[in-house]
């Protein structure tokens, strides 16, 4: 019970500085303004908004994960024990993963060579993924691997089970 509730404030905590950091974000939309031809005023709402929509979209994907960690953990009635070190390793590396993939929805800062047109392959081609990665297909393999690690958690609690 003490982790679920710990987990919660601190994706609540988490929720509040990406909602009120949305007016920060938007401040150097004078940048934008230059480059989208876009009134200021309507590049700072439209920063704001998008920023606090990924902020609610993070909060419900972590409490979501919370919700279903710890009940299945307390259904099975499994030890929130603070020794278990690999088993709180695993669920923070997972966590953080998913957050970098948060983090750049939200500051939209991480773009790769492959994501300028013109794309330098036509079509898909799965053996030029190692050549020229996009940000999407990291960002796809980093959730999933978070997604992944949270499991591991999950299960490494399981098997150590008293």
């Amino acid at each position: 019970m003490k982790g679920f509730v710990l987990c919660n404030l601190c994706i609540l905590g988490l929720y509040l500085v990406m909602h009120l950091g949305a007016y920060a974000l938007a401040a150097n939309a004078g940048q934008l303004e230059s480059a989208l031809g876009m009134p200021i005023g309507l590049v700072r709402a439209s920063l704001i908004e998008h920023a606090q929509l990924n902020a609610l979209e993070t909060a419900k994907l972590l409490a979501l994960l919370n919700a279903i960690y710890w009940g299945v953990a307390a259904f099975a009635h499994l030890s929130s024990d603070h020794r278990m070190r690999l088993v709180h390793t695993l669920m923070i590396l997972g966590v953080f993963f998913l957050l970098t993939v948060s983090a750049n929805a939200y500051f939209a800062w991480a773009d790769t060579h492959c994501d300028v047109l013109p794309y330098p392959h036509q079509g898909f081609q799965l053996a030029k993924i190692r050549e020229c990665p996009s940000s999407s297909t990291f960002f796809t393999i980093l959730s999933a691997t978070g997604l992944l690690l949270i499991i591991s958690s999950f299960l490494a609690r399981l098997a150590s089970r008293d």
